[in-house]
């Protein structure tokens, strides 16, 4: 099967199993590929075509013309009463199931249908109603029953998705999030062998978002003055618009997960291009984002741009024939410290691998704490009308968080006194918390 669509319902995220993951990735993984932007016509809103270049769509966001809305998630009916972790549960872990129903005497069965374990009071905890959802709430703790195979549970005529207690189960899951940013790149073909995933083929003919009409400056907008030269990273989501906010913390999440538990990431682990360089494939996939980070900083003051993106919403098609005019927003704080995160630890974990790179990595990080330093007030991207999300700049969020981070990797990286005093001061701001 080839595919060539960029889009969700053609994306290879919908054939990876990536509903769980361990600590290290769960907030990373998958964040990027979540998707944190609402997708155009997602969500009940209308999807208003507009004309573009080479004739794709593009979709903006509106109220729905019909007046109805999406249906509630209504356990038992349209979304499982049972919910348990679809990965599974390794041997020797807590395992909790949660429950909207009362679960006093729910059963656990194996796949021939024989009762393995029975929910006992003393397994049940009534955790109230969700604020959220307004549904009530138990979690069930069948820690104690750690035999190997394929379960599920059944309460009345509820019955929930079918799971696995077993070793190296998160394996597979880990995988398929990391091969996930492959798929999100931007800037070159994606081509068989690499473009692969369980035997299906999701291809792009060509490089993305290299045309003329790439990189123009924002602070010019609407005239085409000044043209900056973009170098790899990912695409947000279904979209291809490209934010320093989130495509940062992704990148840290990738480095993380590797200085946290190295010995789980290796080269040629993911298929891509770069296995077989002696660099575990984990590396070389953050290196992807963080080489278009590294082109978001401006050269003179050292801060970071917010993002390369279009000014509505993106082209619906393939990424390689979006001909859309892609600007490049200005600075901010919040952009700024995010990538001063990302390059202190970058700087760190490359130095084994490519001396020159974590070189590269220190220098922008230093640069950047530099500008940091020097604006200590909030600076605010403008985005010239533009609806493109703003992230942390948005009047509802703040940059304290990132300033947070910033200073804990100078301090991890250049034992910087200055950033240590910051990162303490901050910790007990009620933003950060």
């Amino acid at each position: 099967m080839v595919r060539t669509s960029h889009h969700p319902e053609h994306h290879p995220l919908g054939a990876l199993p990536l509903r769980a993951a361990p600590p290290a990735l769960a907030w990373l993984a998958l964040g990027l590929l979540a998707g944190c932007v609402p997708m155009p016509g997602e969500s009940g809103a209308s999807s208003v075509a507009r004309h573009s270049s080479a004739g794709i769509k593009t979709v903006e966001l509106g109220k729905p013309k019909t007046g109805g809305a999406a249906r509630p998630a209504m356990p038992g009916e349209n979304v499982p009463a049972i919910k348990i972790d679809t990965v599974g549960y390794p041997l020797g872990w807590q395992k909790i199931a949660v429950f909207n129903l009362d679960p006093v005497g729910a059963t656990l069965k194996n796949e021939s249908g024989k009762t393995v374990w029975t929910a006992a009071p003393r397994h049940v905890e009534d955790r109230g109603l969700d604020a959220a959802s307004k549904d009530p709430v138990w979690q069930v703790d069948f820690s104690e029953f750690d035999r190997s195979g394929r379960y599920h549970f059944e309460q009345g005529d509820q019955k929930s998705d079918s799971f696995l207690i077993g070793d190296d189960l998160y394996r597979e899951a880990i995988v398929a999030g990391l091969k996930s940013f492959y798929f999100q790149r931007t800037r070159t073909a994606l081509k068989a062998p690499y473009a692969t995933w369980k035997g299906d083929a999701y291809l792009r003919a060509e490089a993305s978002h290299v045309h003329e009409d790439v990189g123009w400056d924002l602070e010019d907008y609407p005239k085409k003055k000044k043209r900056w030269t973009m170098r790899g990273g990912w695409h947000d989501a279904g979209n291809f618009d490209m934010y320093v906010p989130s495509t940062a913390p992704s990148a840290q999440a990738l480095l993380l997960a590797y200085e946290w538990n190295p010995g789980w990431f290796s080269d040629g682990q993911l298929n891509i291009p770069e296995s077989g360089n002696k660099i575990p494939d984990i590396l070389d996939e953050a290196r992807w984002g963080l080489d278009w980070i590294l082109s978001m900083q401006e050269p003179d003051s050292g801060a970071f741009r917010h993002r390369e993106a279009v000014m509505q919403w993106g082209a619906e098609g393939p990424a390689d024939k979006d001909m859309t005019v892609r600007w490049v927003a200005g600075v901010s704080t919040a952009a700024t410290a995010k990538g001063v995160a990302v390059m202190g630890l970058a700087s760190r974990l490359y130095q084994r691998w490519d001396p020159d790179f974590a070189r590269a990595c220190r220098v922008s990080a230093q640069k950047g704490w530099a500008w940091l330093k020097a604006h200590p007030e909030r600076v605010k991207v403008d985005g010239k009308g533009s609806p493109q999300p703003k992230w942390d700049d948005e009047p509802n969020m703040t940059d304290v968080g990132a300033r947070m981070v910033a200073a804990v990797e100078i301090w991890r990286t250049f034992r910087d006194d200055s950033a240590l005093a910051l990162a303490r001061k901050l910790m007990a701001e009620k933003e950060a918390q």
